[in-house]
């Protein structure tokens, strides 16, 4: 199975108990640096509430539709099946428990006066001086689970800017979801900014395959749409720049996704591969499985190693063949 070791080190160490093939992912999460406010990570357990109740709705989770290279695309007579048997689930949900508005910007205007901002995606009002209240589409994302999953990612990311959902409802015949989210006052950052800051925060490197030169990614997820009117600079008491995002598009990465699967059937790891500079590029499992990484492997390493897979079991099992064989004279 020629997979990426380094990746999923941390499913193995979860679904084994093995800390050896453990990996940190704190840095792909941003817990090494967070603006120096640790603290802020508990406004991401206050905002799982209506939010993890919805997701529970509709997950599906053997699916991931972010589109990449060489994943298969849905059609778009599936995606809209799909998204009107979500709406109509998530609309009788909320009105079950009165989290629903039928014309949301609406409603908005009439409680807040008129929107402070607006983008693809979302409108947005001042609730208080503290408070921003945002109406947004699914323009954007392919499905509802999709939209409500990035924002779920955001709160993990970045938990003190939290969007905390508050409701769903409809403008204009469109689905919205209903957000509060804390009011952030400072300047946009510059796209220079913005690199440095998802670069050193989430280890994270530029994405060339999104149009516009405002994605990134790292192992774990997709970081896009951040653009400087997303990004806001403060400065704390010490004259420090504090960087808040407050608008984005996350995924997870599905790179690191499809590893899954075979990681949680893999048991515990019994013979590494290693290059000369010592150097991880694989494993065997004691069944016998073969995890390589793709991005490090030469053509000739998986018919080495299999080899040694190969030699190890005759010997095992048919020394007198074993005993005929070359193998056991070679460098091999």
């Amino acid at each position: 199975i020629a997979q990426n070791p380094t990746a999923f080190r941390q499913e193995m160490a979860e679904s084994n108990g093995n800390s050896n093939f453990a990996e940190n992912t704190d840095k792909y999460e941003g817990r090494n640096q967070r603006n120096g406010r640790p603290a802020q990570r508990n406004r991401q357990a206050e905002n799982g509430g209506l939010l993890n109740d919805a997701l529970s709705k509709i997950s599906r989770r053997s699916e991931n539709l972010h589109q990449v290279e060489g994943q298969r695309e849905r059609s778009e007579e599936y995606l809209d099946r799909r998204n009107r048997e979500d709406e109509k689930t998530l609309e009788k949900f909320a009105k079950e428990q009165s989290k629903w508005i039928d014309e949301v910007d609406a409603h908005f205007e009439k409680l807040y006066g008129e929107k402070i901002g607006s983008g693809a995606e979302s409108t947005v009002y001042l609730k208080d001086g503290n408070t921003a209240i945002k109406s947004r589409s699914l323009t954007g994302y392919n499905t509802i689970q999709e939209a409500l999953e990035s924002i779920a990612i955001h709160n993990k990311l970045f938990p003190e800017t939290a969007m905390r959902v508050v409701g769903f409802g409809r403008s204009e015949g469109e689905f919205i979801v209903m957000l509060e989210q804390p009011f952030i006052k400072g300047r946009n950052a510059t796209n220079e900014e913005i690199g440095q800051f998802i670069s050193s925060t989430f280890s994270a490197e530029k994405d060339a395959s999104v149009v516009g030169n405002t994605s990134y990614k790292n192992p774990l997820y997709l970081l896009q749409d951040l653009e400087p009117k997303n990004v806001i600079v403060k400065y704390n008491a010490e004259g420090n720049p504090e960087f808040y995002v407050i608008d984005g598009d996350f995924y997870k990465n599905p790179e690191h996704q499809q590893l899954k699967e075979p990681v949680a059937k893999a048991s515990a790891p019994t013979q590494e591969f290693r290059t000369s500079q010592g150097e991880l590029y694989g494993f065997v499992d004691s069944k016998g499985n073969i995890y390589v990484d793709e991005h490090k492997i030469k053509p000739e390493h998986l018919m080495h190693e299999y080899v040694h897979l190969w030699d190890r079991a005759v010997m095992k099992h048919n020394p007198a063949l074993w005993k005929r064989g070359v193998m056991k004279r070679t460098s091999l």
